[in-house]
């Protein structure tokens, strides 16, 4: 089954929160309440193809949005960590142990935008890591 360049960047992205904080940390929608701290939400993606055409190939730009969540504002430091811990990992595609980091495509960023901020948005103030990726596959 070929799957598609945007599909395995957000399996790249599941794969190294996995790797970082655990699966049951680890979600691709917002976690129901009384999910444990710090989480991963992976959040939106687009993938915007190019203009022109090659034949049948597809070299798309991929945005994708990762949140970190902290359950204490306070957190400010272990939470840029982890979200450091993600970038540095994500840069490393094709040198990691991470079984999916060996991938189809080849992924290039134009851009990793890291955004730090309290929350108060829940019912108890919280941290908030956001990480903006642009990247291109091809």
């Amino acid at each position: 089954m070929i799957i598609t360049p945007h599909q395995e960047f957000f399996n790249i992205c599941r794969d190294i929160a996995i790797k970082l904080i655990g699966e049951e940390n680890v979600y691709d929608f917002l976690p129901p309440k009384g999910a444990k701290y710090p989480f991963i939400y992976i959040g939106s993606q687009q993938h915007v193809e190019d203009t022109w055409k090659n034949k049948d190939a597809i070299y798309p730009t991929i945005y994708q949005d990762i949140y970190i969540y902290n359950d204490n504002p306070l957190k400010r430091g272990s939470t840029s960590k982890l979200a450091m811990d993600f970038v540095s990992i994500l840069r490393t595609i094709n040198t990691t142990n991470i079984a999916s980091l060996n991938p189809n495509y080849d992924y290039h960023f134009n851009e990793i935008t890291f955004n730090l901020r309290p929350d108060n948005t829940a019912e108890v103030p919280l941290m908030q890591a956001h990480i903006y990726i642009e990247l291109k596959a091809y």
